[in-house]
Order: structure tokens, then sequence, then C-alpha cells
């Protein structure tokens, strides 16, 4: 469509057209689910026009690319664009100018309210069109199938609202207390290769900073000891430490437990290292239990006590990022480091027959909230000893081990749990 200027001749042109005083065109402005290259060679998600009919019909009118692709279109380029509709209609139906024009922006509204009315339209503000979204995922297909934008795996995975019980105002914490950790850097004191204990939330977990390689920044954390050493073997291309299929760990405290331990007899999933470590989690267990017998995970009940279960935070470009939480951070104004890398994401990786990628639930990413602020507040490196006291005391930072190292000291060796029957 040949692009009009609107000058005093364009609107002239516009205001003696018929006009359909019951119609009611809806206009928007989305960024497309996919990536493309800009003038200047830089990846970016393009801003698309988008100009939809209400009444009568609910008919798509057009779609273009916004002139500048990489910024939201202001008030003059969506004038422009919506007298160029009203002209020339991609329909093909004789052109004609609507009753009223509505925006879902009310300071966009505000700022063409006099244009439109100068030319005989009416505007108001309403909510986004149903349908809309998946308008945006239609042509952002078109662009894939016609080799003229990609995508990544990564994008279009479900963004951490996805989740049952995680509301926007947790996932605000996250991004304000990531962009200060990211603004830190731990990392720079921190190996990859030691392994710290800490328990927050009633939780004790092992914790792996990671970013001391400069290939990747942010934090891993699994409730298995072994899981960290296999990775690490793998990495370096070692043998010998693997882990059992069988392996289990302390849903309270985090220590590795042999094959006759402690367990829930009702939803045979939460697994202890003795009594007194059963009844500690009690409070917690028992809101979950019931849930557990009848789904093995589900949105707002899981915790992360299976089998090597590991979630991480790593700051990533956008291209990485899932579409959902790039909207959402845009919508909200979350703050982000000033680096290319600088985008946190959450995720949970589930390794059963196959490795599975979860967005953390809400008791996850409070826990990862938790630890980010531990790691923010403190100064140096934690205390470097691992007692029975230390695994039971609230908010205890401790050293763990150096991963690669020839002697191993375990969770288990220390705490010895006793071979004897499952049981309540």
């Amino acid at each position: 469509m040949e692009r009009i200027t609107t000058d005093k001749h364009t609107i002239t042109a516009v205001q003696k057209l018929p006009k359909n005083s019951s119609e009611v065109i809806q206009y928007v402005s989305r960024r497309l689910r996919v990536w493309v290259q800009d003038d200047q060679h830089k990846t970016i998600r393009p801003y698309y026009h988008f100009a939809v009919r209400l009444y009568p019909d609910g008919r798509v009118i057009g779609y273009e690319l916004c002139k500048v692709p990489n910024n939201e279109p202001n008030a003059n380029q969506v004038f422009d664009f919506l007298c160029r509709m009203i002209l020339d209609p991609p329909t093909g139906e004789e052109a004609h100018r609507p009753g009223i024009i509505s925006f879902s922006d009310q300071e966009l509204e505000r700022q063409l309210a006099q244009k439109l009315s100068s030319i005989g339209i009416q505007v108001q503000i309403l909510q986004p069109a149903e349908g809309l979204e998946d308008l945006v995922k239609a042509v952002s297909e078109s662009l894939i199938k016609r080799e003229l934008a990609t995508r990544t795996d990564a994008n279009e995975r479900p963004g951490m609202l996805s989740k049952q019980g995680v509301e926007l105002s947790l996932v605000q914490t996250f991004f304000s207390i990531a962009y200060r950790l990211r603004q830190k850097g731990p990392w720079s004191e921190f190996s990859e290769n030691e392994v710290y204990g800490i328990r927050l939330l009633d939780r004790f977990r092992f914790v792996v900073i990671l970013g001391s390689s400069k290939n990747v920044f942010g934090i891993a954390i699994s409730s298995s000891l072994s899981h960290f050493r296999k990775k690490y073997c793998q990495a370096m291309g070692m043998s010998g430490l693997g882990s059992s299929s069988s392996e289990v760990f302390c849903t309270f405290c985090g220590a590795q437990q042999l094959l006759y331990t402690y367990r829930c007899s009702q939803c045979k999933f939460a697994h202890y290292c003795n009594e007194k470590c059963q009844k500690k989690d009690w409070p917690i267990h028992k809101r979950e239990c019931h849930n557990s017998t009848i789904r093995k995970r589900e949105d707002d009940t899981s915790r992360p006590y299976l089998k090597r279960k590991e979630m991480t935070l790593i700051y990533c470009t956008e291209t990485a990022v899932p579409f959902d939480d790039l909207d959402l951070q845009y919508q909200y104004c979350f703050p982000l480091y000033p680096t290319e890398d600088n985008f946190p994401v959450a995720f949970v990786m589930i390794d059963n027959v196959d490795n599975v990628l979860d967005r953390p639930t809400k008791e996850e990413l409070q826990w990862l909230v938790r630890l980010c602020e531990v790691l923010v507040d403190s100064s140096g490196k934690p205390i470097l000893s691992l007692s029975e006291d230390a695994l039971v005391q609230d908010e205890k930072w401790i050293y763990i081990e150096t991963l690669g190292s020839h002697s191993f000291t375990t969770a288990t060796q220390m705490k010895g749990p006793k071979e004897m029957e499952a049981k309540d």
C-alpha cells in the first residue's frame, strides 16, 4: 500500500468520504512474536499496526509494519496509518469513514481525539478485542513461513505468570532483586566449582554461583549434591561420579539418603532422614500431601524435592527469553541491567525419563527471591564449615565442597540416615 503523508490534502480527502456512523473500529499496536533484522542489522521484535472492525462484522481491516519497527508508534504515525486504511481499505470495499475508532491506550486516545474529531470520527477507550493475540500470532507465523522472520524454541515457552498462584507482585519482586544481583555480580568472588548449602524458608538446598567462567551468569540450585558432582564431571570429561536412579533426598534438610528412609505413607513422594525431619516438615507438607496423591506435579502443589531437580536463574539475551516474559517486562517497565545478557530467566529442570523444563511455582520463586536477597546483602563468602547444627538453623549459608576435588564429603556421610522401613 502506498504511504500517504497526512497533510491538509489528505485530511480534506478523508473529510469528504461518506460516513457509516454505526461502524466501530479498534486500533492497537503490538510487537510480533518473531525476530527480524532492522536496517542496521540489529535483531529486533517489530511493532505492527492493527485495525479491526468491531461492529458490525468483527473483521480484520488491515495491519502493517510500523515506520520505525523497533519503537512503539507515536500518535502521528498512528494517525497516518488510520487515514490510509480509511482512504484505501485493504479489504477492497468502498472508502468511507467509521463513526468511532477505539483505543486500548488511554494516552494515545487523548493525543488523537482532536485530530480524529476534525475528520468527524469519535474516539473511545475499549479493552483489546477478543482474538487479537491470535491475530498477532497468525501474522508472526506468516512471516516465519515466508522466511522473513525467525524465533527460538525458548521464545514460545510459557511465561512466569503461567503458573497458578504466581502473581504479578511476586514477578515484579523477582525482577527487582534479579537486577540488584546482576548489579552486584557475586560471581566475581565465587567459583563455579564451589558448592554451598543454605537453609531458607524452611528448606535446605545446594547452590552453585555461575559466572566465574564468564560464559553465563546466574545461580543453580538443587536438592542433590551428587547432581552437581555429576554435571561437573560431565563438563570436565571426568568419569566415575554418576548418580543412581534410586537416590532420594530429605524433603526437609536436603541430605542425600539411602534406599530405606522415612517416607510419607500417603503421597509416597516426600522422603526424610528420620522422624525428626518428618515432623518438622509436616506443617508445610500437610497442605500439599492430599493433592500429591492425585497428581505427581501440579503448578500450585509441588516442591523441589523430586529426584535430581534443578532450579536455575540465568541472565540471557532477549532472543533466548519467552515472549510472554518479554511482553510483561515491557508492559510494567521492570528494571534490566544495561548489558546485552541482562534478562533474568528462572526455570526448573526435572531429570526424569526426559529432561523437562518448567517455570517455577509460587513457592519455588519465593525461595529463589529470598536466595537472591541473601546474595545481594552478603559480604564475602560464607563460613567454611558443615555441621549438624548448620543444617537445621534458619537461613544458614555454609560452604560444602569444591567440585572435582580428590575427596568428597557428602551430607549423607555427615548425617548418616538410618536403615529402617518407611513410616509416617
